[in-house]
């Protein structure tokens, strides 16, 4: 028989069991309810933001890297370039391996990567250490986004709610590329070009500190759909033949659509 616990009318009650199975006791959703799991959101699309953010950042401030450093034109494009391309090549490579490791570690990861590799753009001494660190950041980039988009399907349920937070992470990458050319403009005008690579450590410090007190712990919200339906075992880990060819083809098609 199942035990009732005493209701506030003092005849019915729910089942005493019922407060074990609150998702949000188990760490599967941040503790608080809808409050909490709008300031992990928030948090998810500041990260996105960042990302995008620091595609079109630099544009504004390319001629007077130019006049810094005496870059070439034609050598000038790779501090764009050197975002895009592995941002783009190492996708795929970052969503399998937030898969394997995790979608909260990686993230967290990836953007205290990214956080560094700001801060040595930010403080490059020439053209040269300024492109590789640019490749820093967008190998890190490609390790954030995949690994934001998933934490939006860890904190919410197929429906509504979730489609509602998708538009609002879409939305957050829209207004990154949009709002890089107005700040790039104002940083590089009134606090110089460093200024828009320094900006970024500050704010990842933060994200990543919340974000860790916040989001759910890895595979604590995907316990439900880890499993199969054969006797209820865990998902193997699928071949990444697939996920290598994937990136290979990346790899070989992304450097002339960037360099151009």
């Amino acid at each position: 028989m199942t035990s009732l616990a005493p209701g506030g009318d003092g005849g019915e009650g729910e089942p005493a069991g019922a407060a074990a199975r609150d998702p949000a006791s188990d760490g599967s959703r941040p503790r608080g309810g809808a409050r909490h799991l709008a300031v992990a959101l928030f948090l998810v699309c500041a990260a996105q933001f960042v990302l995008q953010l620091d595609f079109s950042i630099v544009n504004v401030a390319l001629a007077t890297i130019q006049r810094e450093f005496g870059v070439a034109p034609a050598d000038l494009q790779w501090v764009v370039t050197g975002y895009a391309l592995p941002f783009g090549a190492l996708l795929l490579l970052g969503g399998r391996l937030g898969d394997l490791a995790g979608h909260r570690r990686l993230l967290v990861s990836g953007l205290a990567l990214f956080g560094l590799a700001s801060l040595g753009a930010g403080l490059a001494p020439g053209a040269g250490a300024l492109v590789a660190f640019r490749f820093g950041q967008g190998a890190s980039a490609a390790l954030v986004a995949p690994m934001a988009l998933a934490a939006v399907t860890d904190l919410f349920e197929d429906g509504p709610a979730r489609n509602r937070a998708l538009g609002i992470f879409q939305g957050a990458t829209a207004a990154g590329a949009t709002a890089g050319i107005v700040f790039g403009g104002i940083l590089t005008q009134y606090a110089g070009w460093r200024a828009i690579f320094l900006v970024n450590p500050p704010v990842i410090v933060v994200l990543v500190i919340v974000m860790l007190r916040l989001l759910p712990r890895d595979g604590a919200a995907r316990d439900d759909s880890a499993r199969d339906n054969r006797g209820g075992r865990p998902d193997k880990p699928k071949n990444g033949n697939g996920q290598v060819r994937g990136l290979a083809g990346c790899c070989w098609l992304v450097p002339p659509v960037a360099v151009r």
